[in-house]
């Protein structure tokens, strides 16, 4: 495919004087072509697996490797081994042609493919559906590491956050669940807000709880008006709402949720329990449980909370009770 679509060309990077490695990237995600605009920036953070670019404008991008999965924030190239030695605070200069880091490293963006995430579509019969939401319940619960995806199923907290946080995280997702129910939309979203922060790392379990149940109000808007609504509220006031509550990375991931995008498995499993398919639901579970300490398990347990909450012809059938879900007790 052809090189990023941005106003600066490859000209403007200044030749390095000594490359010491290039490669090929593969994909890039939308928040890549934001940052191109700019096209400049610094290392704001190495892990073990991905380097975190800040760009001047705000934009977050991740460089990761190729067994990564396509995001709103990845880049994936050939080989990230040697992107990992870069030093945090190295200067970066983007363009539609490539990325150089620190004058000496080079990732060639000429034939990286754009990854244009899939929006979920409401399909098949809410009895299906409900088949395919009790599936994924099963694998959060088998997975057992995010606090929410345990609260969902009845069950104490495992301990996978510190004691304190995780009854936090509960208390705030007992408020949501409760303000959904009600179709409270405001309740709703200050019950989001009061989620974002909370927890360790670069994107706090909180915070992927909450992009979860954005992302499926995004979805959700043709087919539910609590949907539009929240989404609505979301639009105007998320950026203001995450300002100071939580960290670049993760603001940048909330921004995208709310517009629908998130990793790509968790695009799949909003599709497989959407369409009511159990199979593609425990695919993409299996990989996005994968992600991160807790971000998989809790993005997956917001997609859950969310898709239920605004599924209209769910509610019009049996109760708003996921406990009775996981059982079978609510079932036809």
């Amino acid at each position: 495919m052809s090189a990023l679509n941005t106003t600066r060309s490859v000209e403007e990077i200044p030749p390095p004087r000594s490359i010491s490695w290039s490669a090929r990237a593969l994909s890039y995600g939308p928040e890549v072509e934001l940052a191109a605009d700019v096209g400049r920036g610094a290392v704001l953070s190495v892990t073990s697996g991905c380097v975190y670019l800040l760009g001047e404008a705000g934009h977050v991008f991740g460089v990761v490797g190729p067994g990564a999965e396509d995001s709103p924030l990845g880049l994936r190239v050939e080989n990230v081994a040697p992107v990992l030695e870069v030093a945090p605070g190295s200067r970066f200069e983007l363009s539609g042609g490539g990325l150089l880091l620190g004058g000496r490293t080079f990732v060639d963006l000429g034939e990286a493919t754009a990854w244009k995430p899939r929006i979920p579509r409401l399909r098949g019969d809410s009895v299906s559906r409900r088949v395919a939401a009790r599936e994924l319940l099963g694998s959060l619960v088998e997975d057992g590491r995010g606090p929410t995806c345990r609260w969902l199923a009845g069950l104490p907290d495992s301990g996978s956050l510190d004691g304190r946080i995780g009854r936090a995280i509960r208390r705030r997702v007992e408020g949501l669940a409760e303000a959904l129910e009600g179709r409270k939309v405001e309740p709703a979203y200050e019950a989001l807000v009061g989620l974002l922060g909370l927890g360790p790392g670069l994107t706090p379990a909180g915070d992927d709880l909450a992009a979860g149940v954005l992302a499926t109000a995004a979805w959700m808007t043709p087919y539910s008006s609590l949907a539009t609504a929240l989404e609505e509220v979301a639009r105007q006031r998320l950026e203001a709402s995450v300002a100071g509550r939580t960290g670049a990375i993760s603001a940048r991931l909330l921004h995208h949720a709310a517009a629908g995008s998130l990793y790509e498995p968790a695009m799949r499993l909003g599709e497989g329990v959407m369409s009511g398919d159990p199979s593609g639901v425990r695919a993409s579970s299996g990989a996005l449980l994968e992600i991160g300490g807790t971000s998989g398990a809790e993005t997956a347990a917001g997609i859950l909370l969310g898709l239920l909450a605004f599924d209209d012809g769910r509610r019009k059938e049996s109760s708003w009770d996921l406990r009775e879900l996981f059982d079978g007790r609510g079932e036809r």
